[in-house]
């Protein structure tokens, strides 16, 4: 049975307006409940969907150029670091590594809208200005490359800030709503 694109848009967006809580009574049952997501929310879903795409963007380059993805970074950084005469900076490609794919998890809570979410973005904050991780909005600097020949380097700077403090506007915001 083949899908439309309309349908299957319409069936994300209508995913959207609600979300599955738990509700426990006084008598100490449980039921499970739908209720109408606020726009907030679905910013902060918007988000967390985000981080994902940008995980999977980096699968997904590193599969077109036939390496992979995690083992051929930790073998890159290993051999750059044995080169230079300094073995023990190998220990920190795996924390490296772990901020590297802490977008994985900050995604996945954003998306649940998990308090979890807003503090492991929060941890992510200064790794993503400095782009150990990549910014929220990781394409935001592909255009610069087609509109200029050498693209100016403070505007990208000046792009990611602005992105990461809509980001980050938008989940201390969400984050003060549910304490």
């Amino acid at each position: 049975m083949a899908v439309s694109w309309r349908s299957f848009i319409n069936s994300c967006l209508q995913t959207l307006e609600f979300r599955i809580v738990n509700i426990k009574f006084a008598t100490g049952e449980w039921q499970r409940s739908t209720i109408k997501m606020t726009k907030l929310e679905k910013i902060i879903v918007l988000w967390g969907v985000l981080d994902l795409v940008a995980i999977a963007y980096y699968i997904g380059r590193n599969i077109y150029y036939k390496r992979l993805p995690v083992i051929y970074d930790v073998q890159k950084i290993i051999e750059n670091t044995t080169s230079f005469g300094l073995p023990e900076l190998k220990y920190l490609v795996f924390a490296s590594l772990l901020l590297y794919l802490s977008p994985l998890i900050s995604g996945i809570y954003l998306i649940k809208l998990k308090k979890a979410g807003a503090i492991v973005n929060y941890i992510q904050i200064p790794f993503r200005l400095v782009m150990i991780i990549p910014p929220s909005l990781f394409f935001i600097l592909w255009p610069l490359k087609y509109m200029f020949d050498s693209p100016p380097v403070i505007l990208g700077i000046a792009l990611v800030i602005f992105s990461e403090t809509l980001k980050n506007a938008y989940v201390i915001r969400w984050h003060r709503m549910i304490i």
